[in-house]
């Protein structure tokens, strides 16, 4: 079953799709796609892995990108919703 959340984290949200079970994996989405891009790779990897689709800024149901952000900006707010996301290392495609 998929679950989906929206994360909030400053003033920025960032939606995300979970299925399944055992160690974490997170898919991320190519420019100009979003999380239900990967459904067939959800699909097929949930039964033995927990997969993480989060849409990025600027996709889809996440939050616009904010007029002057910097890559480094981007990663840190990534970071940050991955630290919340999953406490244990994740696999990173």
């Amino acid at each position: 079953m998929h679950r989906e959340r929206v994360d909030t984290i400053g003033t920025l949200r960032i939606h995300s799709v979970t299925a399944g079970a055992g160690r974490p994996v997170v898919f991320l989405h190519g420019w100009s796609l979003h999380a239900a891009s990967a459904q067939r790779l959800r699909d097929y990897l949930e039964h033995a892995y927990l997969v993480h689709t989060p849409t990025l800024l600027g996709f889809g149901k996440s939050s616009a990108l904010p007029k002057s952000f910097s890559l480094e900006e981007y990663g840190a707010v990534f970071a940050k919703w991955l630290q919340r996301t999953s406490p244990e290392p994740v696999t990173l495609v």
